[in-house]
């Protein structure tokens, strides 16, 4: 099953590859493991995703997000008009064609039943994503975030909203994207989902930051310089549990194409769909390798049964 993608390494990149320390070379090009670049292919080959190597171009550029001249040599495409066909094409249908983010995926494995995580589904988080400068002012207003110590990298951003399958850090929802500016509250509210879960289930609650306080469906900790003994052990758990939203977005965060290599220096209106595409591969990710191997004691199966 990894040999075609071995050869393709090999192929593209003019070095030798091995398979030892766990595809470590593949994983640093694609940013993923041969055997989910292999479940990618085998679940959406198609007509605009003919060959692995168009995945592979796919993968490349949301790890590495390189100019279009750098990627038509990369893999050895006659020019940027070809590169840049094949790229968006591709991406687009996946955009399209994906489907591994549901919402009903909130209650795998299980929620918990007792304690004070009692019918809480999903935990909750926004990500800034840095782009170019906006040419237009208004435009500039609406997705500057407001760090002015932070202009010369990520001072413009577009912000989503990830939520995360509680036990399992599976991602179950994503809103957005929404303009820097906007409050993670405000773009919570905006997404559907919340409606959606309340017609459900009008009991179940979301775990969340600081950020959320006030959101009527969202278990958030104390704030404040005075708070009791007893609310800053209860926070304290509290981000013993939510940091596994920050692991997820780590991960969500390791394709350079979202921040890590620069700002998005392309279109701005093609930047959801590159978002979606990698939130998607990530939870196929999370397939072979889980955020964490076991739940946190206060999420425990034992104690929700």
């Amino acid at each position: 099953m990894e040999l075609p993608w071995i050869n393709l390494y090999e192929f593209y990149k003019g070095v030798k590859y091995s398979s030892c320390e766990d595809h470590r070379k593949f994983r640093a090009w694609t940013g993923v493991h041969p055997l989910v670049a292999e479940k990618i292919f085998s679940l959406y080959q198609h007509e605009c995703l003919p060959d692995r190597t168009r995945l592979l171009i796919v993968l490349h550029f949301l790890k590495d997000m390189p100019t279009e001249d750098s990627g038509a040599d990369q893999f050895h495409l006659g020019s940027r008009n070809t590169y840049r066909r094949y790229l968006w094409q591709s991406m687009e249908y996946l955009d399209y064609r994906m489907n591994e983010i549901k919402l009903e995926n909130r209650l795998l494995p299980y929620i918990p039943k007792v304690g004070i995580f009692a019918g809480v589904s999903l935990i909750v988080d926004g990500t800034d994503c840095a782009i170019d400068r906006p040419t237009k002012r208004q435009d500039r207003n609406y997705h500057s975030n407001g760090r002015h110590k932070e202009n010369t990298y990520g001072r413009y951003n577009l912000k989503y909203t990830v939520a995360c399958q509680i036990i399992s850090g599976k991602i179950c929802s994503v809103i957005g994207p929404h303009g820097g500016s906007v409050a993670d509250i405000t773009a919570l509210r905006d997404g559907d989902d919340i409606a959606i879960i309340t017609c459900w289930n009008p009991l179940e609650i979301l775990l969340a930051d600081k950020g959320y306080q006030g959101h009527h469906k969202c278990l958030t900790p104390f704030k404040g310089k005075n708070i009791s003994p007893e609310e800053d052990a209860f926070n304290e758990v509290l981000a013993s549990v939510r940091i596994l939203v920050e692991c997820v977005l780590k991960r969500i965060k390791q394709f350079g194409a979202l921040g890590s290599r620069g700002r998005f220096h392309c279109d701005r209106e093609k930047h959801k769909a590159v978002f979606n595409v990698a939130t998607q591969v990530t939870n196929i990710c999370m397939e072979y390798e889980p955020v964490w191997q076991q739940p946190n004691w206060y999420l425990s199966e034992l104690r929700c049964t």
